[in-house]
């Protein structure tokens, strides 16, 4: 931990168990992205810029499998207009990939029904993309929301720089 005060890198990079160096993890960049408040997006964006992380945020709501399906088209749409991927049908089944990975924890009998508000982290960085969210859900006129997180991580595949 750097000395002092909390530093981005003391948050976001992992060992890497063979060499014992500090690796950036893009999987805990887009999380930090889709769990901070909106108001410190260009300041985390713009240091990660620096060491060379593309990074988008966006957010997506809805009820039932409405939700799924706003993530993905959101998640696709915020890549490519932030040029985090180059637009082509393989970065856009990756990120595909990702959301449905992220969402494993919505495969549930409840799923059909909930409904919330996520926001959506995205984060590309040595050939690793991750897609992660966080937010509240909840059954519409139940009550007792609930927050939720997920991250899917790809390593391999993506196109273009």
């Amino acid at each position: 931990m750097s000395e002092g005060r909390l530093m981005l890198r003391d948050l976001l990079y992992y060992k890497d168990s063979s060499t014992k160096e500090g690796i950036l993890s893009a999987a805990k960049v887009a999380l930090a992205i889709a769990m901070i408040e909106d108001d410190y997006d260009d300041k985390l964006f713009a240091e990660l810029e620096e060491v060379g992380v593309k990074a988008v945020a966006t957010r997506a709501g809805g009820i039932g499998d409405n939700v799924k399906n706003k993530l993905i088209r959101n998640a696709i749409a915020a890549a490519e207009k932030a040029g985090v991927v180059e637009a082509t049908p393989t970065n856009k089944d990756i990120i595909i990939r990702c959301v449905e990975s992220a969402m494993k924890m919505f495969e549930g009998t409840l799923s059909s029904i909930f409904g919330g508000g996520l926001k959506i982290g995205i984060a590309r960085y040595n050939g690793q993309i991750a897609v992660a969210f966080y937010g509240v859900i909840g059954i519409p006129g139940v009550g007792g929301d609930r927050e939720v997180c997920g991250v899917g991580v790809m390593n391999y595949g993506l196109e273009g720089e």
